[in-house]
């Protein structure tokens, strides 16, 4: 106890923990010794000190400028093992090389895989890609699948087209935006009409603006 009427929280885990650890706490701050964040890995995963920190053996990362680059480059490092899996978890319908690619996340996937149903039942080339990591990207998903398309579709739910901004940033591509924020989730018929609008102007070799819904 500290003050008056107040639980030490940092105080009461450490005890929680060492009880059920069964080690020996390290320095004073009652911390079991597998909280402190003084190991570097080649998975760059390590466990952090009690109260979350930067530090090797509690040592202020702000104060130590070789341990705070290490554990940058350490968090970094994380990053190509999360790629891997953000490949691993991207799903995939419709047409395998289509020529109109739909490129959606989060809620949408559901009504863009009715309207990609839609679209190849009527003879369009349509194919889409739904990541369900978005940073890091899901680079050797999306790299092959945008270089096939003439023309891509990202179809959103809020006012500025955030995923289609971050995928711009990497690749240099005229994506299609589609987006709507009106309070209410796409329809499938509205990303069908959308594939349709696209499929005619592609024929013609036209460019597709983005559209506000």
């Amino acid at each position: 106890m500290r003050g008056r009427g107040r639980v030490d929280v940092r105080d009461s885990a450490a005890e929680m923990l060492n009880e059920f650890s069964g080690r020996d706490s390290r320095f004073d701050t009652g911390a079991p010794d597998f909280y402190f964040d003084d190991t570097f890995s080649e998975t760059f995963v390590s466990d952090h000190d009690l109260e979350g920190s930067a530090n090797e053996v509690g040592s202020p990362a702000a104060s130590n400028h070789e341990m705070h680059l290490r554990t940058t480059q350490k968090r970094y490092g994380k990053f190509h093992a999360v790629e891997v899996i953000a490949n691993e978890l991207a799903r995939s319908y419709g047409l395998e090389r289509p020529e109109i690619g739909i490129i959606g996340w989060g809620s949408t996937e559901g009504v863009i895989r009715e309207a990609v149903q839609m679209a190849v039942d009527k003879g369009y080339s349509v194919g889409a890609l739904h990541p369900k990591i978005l940073y890091p990207q899901p680079i050797a998903k999306l790299k092959p699948f945008i270089e096939g398309a003439k023309a891509i579709i990202i179809p959103e739910v809020n006012f500025t087209g955030q995923f289609a901004t971050l995928l711009r940033k990497r690749f240099a591509y005229d994506f299609i935006q589609l987006n709507k924020c009106i309070g209410l989730p796409f329809s499938p018929k509205e990303i069908f009409d959308k594939i349709e609008e696209v499929a005619n102007d592609v024929r013609r070799d036209q460019r597709v603006h983005a559209e506000n819904v």
